[in-house]
């Protein structure tokens, strides 16, 4: 230590300068790194906590408007009406299978995917009864088409409503409840 004590006071200065800078860059660069590290778990909660639910919200969108869109194919009163109208129920058809596709990505929990098996398999129960309802509406026959559709089609879809308020329920508690640990997040998606 004796050789520290005979260095002039400009060395002694410019050495713990030097040491002082070299500890702040290692503190800079393991902030940097809890940066990163942070950045990157942050997509993965978005995966795990908030992506199911923006998908779910936009597969309820299609499915209400798929609805609306059923009634307006029966109440047509022209064939290019009930042409433009059966377009739409079937491009929301095809959206809405889409984004529940991308929601079952996004499901690491076997109680959601179950309850997403039950709206898959109720839609297509919906979706067999909304073609006999078209069917019925283009051969003119729109009392019969009516009266299935506020009748046996009402129960079908509550029971799919139903489905699809037990499927956002479970979403929404498995995004309020506790988060599994990193490890167990599913990759997060990049755009």
């Amino acid at each position: 230590m004796q050789w520290y004590l005979n260095l002039r006071i400009r060395t002694k200065l410019l050495l713990s300068f030097a040491l002082m800078s070299v500890i702040a860059g290692g503190i800079g660069w393991i902030g940097l790194s809890e940066v990163r590290a942070l950045t990157r778990d942050s997509a993965g909660m978005y995966a795990h906590n908030t992506e199911g639910l923006n998908h779910l919200g936009t597969t309820i969108d299609y499915a209400q408007r798929t609805r609306i869109y059923m009634r307006d194919v029966v109440l047509a009163r022209s064939s290019e009406e009930k042409a433009t109208k059966l377009d739409r129920v079937k491009q929301y058809r095809k959206s809405r299978d889409e984004e529940l596709a991308i929601l079952q990505g996004t499901i690491s929990d076997p109680e959601i995917e179950k309850a997403c098996t039950e709206c898959r398999d109720q839609w297509r129960e919906n979706d067999d009864l909304q073609d006999q309802i078209i069917a019925l509406a283009t051969q003119g026959k729109t009392n019969r088409a009516t009266d299935l559709m506020y009748g046996r089609a009402t129960d079908v879809y509550k029971n799919m409503q139903a489905s699809l308020d037990k499927l956002a329920s479970l979403e929404e508690n498995a995004a309020k409840g506790p988060r599994p640990s990193i490890l167990e997040w599913p990759p997060a998606r990049t755009a």
